[in-house]
């Protein structure tokens, strides 16, 4: 079984200066959106650098996202083409270390 993540580069980070937060883009980054779950990588037969992923769930569908499948500790990565509609990430730092949530305000 290997380990299938999505990914955005829309994301956002909020900082507090004196109390009040500020919130602003961040450039040049992905974010991990969330793990979509345990998929089987088999080799392609005529081609074995290639693999073809299998899902365990038959109901499950990818959305539009970038994607990624984590094999031996390396990450393989594709996208998934069409509309991404899933919300915007922000990013906190917090005590006790980093969160992301969903932004609630402008995307």
């Amino acid at each position: 079984m290997r380990r299938l993540l999505r990914f955005t580069r829309n994301f956002r980070e909020m900082k507090f200066k004196s109390g009040v937060p500020t919130i602003t883009k961040v450039a040049k980054q992905l974010a991990v959106r969330r793990s979509s779950g345990e998929f089987r990588v088999v080799p392609l037969d005529d081609n074995p650098e290639m693999v073809v992923i299998h899902r365990e769930n038959a109901e499950f569908a990818l959305p539009a996202d970038r994607c990624a499948v984590v094999s031996k500790g390396q990450a393989y990565a594709f996208s998934v083409a069409g509309q991404i509609t899933d919300a915007a990430l922000v990013r906190s730092d917090v005590v006790g270390g980093m969160i992301h949530s969903k932004c609630h305000g402008t995307q």
